[in-house]
């Protein structure tokens, strides 16, 4: 009997504009990246995390050493994610700067928001 793999929706949020405050900070910085979190996007990972598999998509991934870059910031600030992506995978919810939907800051009702939808309708 094969056994089930139990998989949470994936969630992918970009890392310039939603977790890095790409708006205060800029794209520079490859070597280190000298910003810190987008106010709120710590415990907003943290908190979607336990509904939703969250990738984080870069473009600073295709730099040299962009890829070591971000993860070592991530680790700075202890985010937890399932992976670094560079190109869009199967998903059930984006969530970018220029989305409409998106408040620019966390908060608990977007988060709520985002927890209650279901893949399933």
């Amino acid at each position: 009997m094969v056994e089930r793999v139990n998989h949470k929706p994936v969630l992918i949020m970009t890392f310039e504009g939603v977790i890095y405050d790409y708006d205060k900070y800029g794209w520079d910085g490859i070597e280190e990246l000298p910003g810190e979190p987008l106010e709120g996007s710590k415990e907003a990972v943290d908190e979607l995390s336990e509904k939703y598999d969250i990738y984080v998509y870069s473009d600073r991934l295709t730099q040299k050493r962009g890829r070591e870059a971000v993860q070592e910031w991530l680790d700075y600030y202890d985010f937890e994610i399932k992976d670094l992506i560079f190109q869009p995978i199967p998903h059930f919810v984006f969530i970018g700067p220029k989305m409409k939907k998106f408040p620019r800051k966390w908060k608990d009702e977007f988060i709520r928001e985002l927890k209650d939808i279901s893949p399933k309708g």
